[in-house]
């Protein structure tokens, strides 16, 4: 089975320096294209959840501190 697809999109995603690293050995080892890796793991993880194999916690989150600034002295 490939998992070359005709129609792909390009999306930015942040990970971790440590997971692109060990996504890149891994493709790497098995001489893959690092994107045909990510998809693999994407749609595995995917359906996992969507089949309640996997399940994602999360809690309520409305604001992030970004920074505190002194507001008479614009800094």
């Amino acid at each position: 089975m490939s998992l070359r697809h005709p129609e792909v999109v390009d999306r930015t995603w942040k990970v971790r320096p440590d997971q692109a690293e060990a996504l890149k050995a891994i493709a790497d080892e098995y001489q893959i294209l690092h994107s045909e890796l990510a998809r693999a793991l994407l749609d595995y993880a995917l359906a996992a959840v969507q089949s309640g194999r996997l399940r994602v916690e999360v809690r309520p989150s409305r604001y992030e501190l970004v920074r505190l600034f002194d507001t008479e002295r614009n800094e």
